[in-house]
């Protein structure tokens, strides 16, 4: 049937929503939780002697060949100068915690309006023109709401 391939994506959608373990979107990071040298979410942000905040894997692997700091060009007296960065870790660690119910949150809106889009495709035909956009407006009041 036509509608065949727009159900079958709202019901992918769906079970997205619903599963527990979402995939972070490399867009949805923070900036300021990329490591510049990786462009990678942080597992265990230092700060060297520049006073720059980098993912500890990239930072050694840079010193192995490097003795700069890599945003800035600043020479590096002493590589071994590594500082974890517990603000950072912990900004991090929250926003990980919190991220889920953020993205099921905008994923359920997105749902709903499909959801809606594709209802009203398939039962409003040779009604009212303005059921659609009237949907649709309705959708985005409830989403409004929350």
């Amino acid at each position: 049937s036509p509608h065949s391939t727009s159900t079958t994506a709202t019901i992918t959608a769906l079970t997205a929503v619903m599963s527990s373990e979402l995939k972070i979107a490399d867009q949805d990071i923070p900036q300021a939780f990329l490591c510049p040298i990786s462009m990678k979410l942080m597992k265990n942000p230092m700060v060297n002697e520049a006073g720059q905040t980098y993912d500890y894997e990239s930072i050694v692997e840079w010193y192995a060949t490097e003795r700069t700091d890599p945003l800035t060009g600043t020479p590096i007296q002493n590589v071994e100068i590594l500082i974890p960065n517990r603000l950072v870790k912990s900004q991090i660690t929250e926003w990980k915690q919190t991220y889920p119910a953020l993205k099921r949150k905008q994923m359920e809106r997105e749902d709903f309006r499909l959801a809606c889009t594709v209802y009203a495709r398939e039962h409003c035909k040779g009604k009212k023109k303005g059921g659609l956009a009237k949907l649709q407006s309705g959708a985005e009041e409830e989403a409004k709401e929350e």
